[in-house]
């Protein structure tokens, strides 16, 4: 699923009551001012009022509407019917009854406050610093997912579904991924590539990938030690790929190829497409720190 990333814990948390407000939010965003029991008192039923103050105080908390404006936690219920004057909490469950009136009022309720749809304008300002985001480093999915809530909520964007926010993040992700492989891959002429080819290959005579000859640095002080390492530095010479520049790209996002090339076996890379696998392999080559001292 596009969304695997996100833990359980995340999808309980995102746009969902997870425990009864503290007795200090209850006093702020659960707080109907004269405005609010104004507005109120216009409506006919004491359900109808009820749930107009839920769905108001609910966009104030969490930053979205919930799917069912009734589930909320008893005391928010009980803090708001104080507020209104009612004596039976139990009427929001007629606030159901009617799908029509709950989204008249918040269309009423989003104007009211301020709060923008996440449309049109919203969804490429997001995607312009999604881009722009990861581009400039590599960053796990999930922290861009808290980062986007984060951005959402300062410019007063109603939350979207946890699902559509994943997918976008997903979706950037892989084009900007796409965009750096077939860059890295723009360094690199057809006789390197076919080096790099091999490099993933047990050749004739050889038990071992090159890949995985580099894998393994002499760990100690001695001529068999000695002999090695300038094969090593031999092989990495005759790859032709050890000089290319890399200093363009960000250094964090290279080091994410490195760290995939350093723990994937020979097989998994080459069976990358071949724009990834050129990629690895040259920010292999080109950063890893034991390479560079060859």
């Amino acid at each position: 699923m596009p969304y695997a990333f996100l833990t359980d814990v995340h999808l309980s948390r995102y746009g969902h009551y997870t425990d009864a407000p503290t007795v200090e939010q209850l006093s702020g965003p659960f707080f109907l001012s004269q405005d609010d029991l104004e507005i109120t008192a216009t409506l006919r039923h004491d359900h109808t009022r009820l749930g107009y103050a839920v769905q108001l105080c609910t966009l104030r908390f969490l930053n979205t509407f919930l799917t069912d404006p009734t589930d909320v936690p008893p005391v928010v219920v009980q803090t708001l019917c104080h507020q209104l004057g009612l004596k039976d909490p139990s009427v929001l469950a007629r606030y159901l009854e009617r799908e029509p009136t709950r989204f008249a009022h918040q269309r009423q309720i989003r104007k009211r406050l301020g709060y923008k749809e996440f449309v049109g304008a919203e969804v490429l300002n997001l995607l312009r610093w999604l881009v722009s985001s990861v581009q400039l480093e590599e960053t796990r999915p999930i922290e861009l997912f808290d980062r986007c809530t984060r951005r959402l909520v300062a410019r007063g964007v109603i939350l979207p579904g946890a699902t559509v926010l994943a997918r976008l993040i997903v979706k950037v992700r892989e084009r900007s991924a796409g965009q750096l492989y077939r860059q890295l891959e723009a360094q690199l002429i057809p006789s390197h590539k076919e080096a790099l080819e091999q490099f993933v290959m047990v050749n004739d005579g050889k038990t071992r990938t090159s890949l995985e000859q580099l894998r393994d640095p002499p760990d100690r002080i001695s001529t068999p030690a000695l002999l090695a390492s300038l094969e090593r530095v031999k092989l990495i010479r005759a790859l032709g790929v050890g000089d290319i520049p890399l200093k363009s790209f960000p250094e964090s996002r290279l080091l994410a190829l490195v760290r995939h090339a350093d723990s994937a076996s020979a097989y998994s890379l080459s069976r990358l497409s071949s724009a990834r696998r050129y990629a690895t392999l040259l920010v292999y080559i080109g950063c890893n720190s034991d390479l560079r001292g060859g």
